[in-house]
């Protein structure tokens, strides 16, 4: 399944546009070294060197994948804006964007991959780093220790142990990471670029989770009109529960 090439090449636009501003880096060339957290990464505001994405300021987080392996540059992070050794003391605007290339994506297993991909972020565990909070779409809020920025933790080393989960998935050929700190602007701007992805995949979560809900009533029937695979994905679904009745 191709559904988001298209989102794909306009990320890589966006990062072209400010290129400038950016960082780049190669996953297998970042320490891996960094302690695990050992699940005892709460970190207060009184504790806390760097804040991403948040409530009170901008923040975008999606995921999007592809067949087309030649879209991804594989383990390459990018930043885009300030690292955090550069933003202590600071609340940045935050934007992450993981793309990844594999195959055997299908109407029937795409959208339960994406949830096995999308779970990594919360069992990521290093030493003062906290996922604060994450709704399912579109945001991520973080907290960095002081101890940890005091000890040389970058959004690099955040990645690239990101990255590296990704490699238990077998179907998984490459990945790679876009990160923006640079300004709310910047981040709003990489929101309204990936707001169609994350339409589609709330359309596939709807289709998936619940099959009995009216389309005349949703207002994502646009994107389902627009897009073959999730008819084909709404068919796959609908058969899959007819099957099980037939049991």
């Amino acid at each position: 399944m191709n559904l988001f090439n298209q989102h794909i090449k306009e990320i890589h636009a966006y990062m072209d546009d400010h290129q400038k501003n950016a960082a780049a880096f190669d996953a297998d060339q970042v320490s891996s070294s960094w302690p695990a957290g050992g699940k005892r990464n709460i970190i207060l505001a009184s504790d806390t060197a760097v804040e991403l994405g948040h409530p009170d300021t901008a923040s975008t987080s999606i995921l999007v994948w592809t067949g087309s392996d030649s879209l991804i540059r594989d383990k390459r992070i990018t930043v885009i804006g300030p690292d955090l050794p550069k933003a202590r003391d600071m609340s940045l605007p935050f934007g992450r964007i993981l793309m990844v290339s594999g195959v055997g994506f299908t109407e029937e297993n795409c959208y339960n991959r994406y949830r096995e991909m999308e779970r990594l972020r919360f069992a990521l565990d290093l030493k003062g780093y906290m996922l604060r909070a994450a709704s399912q779409y579109r945001r991520e809020w973080s907290r960095i220790s002081r101890k940890a920025l005091d000890e040389g933790l970058t959004l690099q080393i955040i990645g690239a142990a990101l990255l590296k989960q990704l490699e238990s998935f077998p179907w998984i050929n490459g990945a790679e990471l876009l990160y923006v700190t640079l300004s709310k602007e910047a981040v709003d701007s990489l929101g309204e670029i990936t707001l169609q992805a994350s339409r589609i995949i709330e359309a596939m979560n709807r289709l998936t989770e619940d099959l009995s809900h009216d389309c005349g009533e949703c207002d994502l029937t646009d994107v389902c009109s627009d897009v073959t695979e999730l008819q084909n994905l709404r068919r796959a679904a609908r058969e899959k529960e007819k099957n099980n009745e037939r049991k």
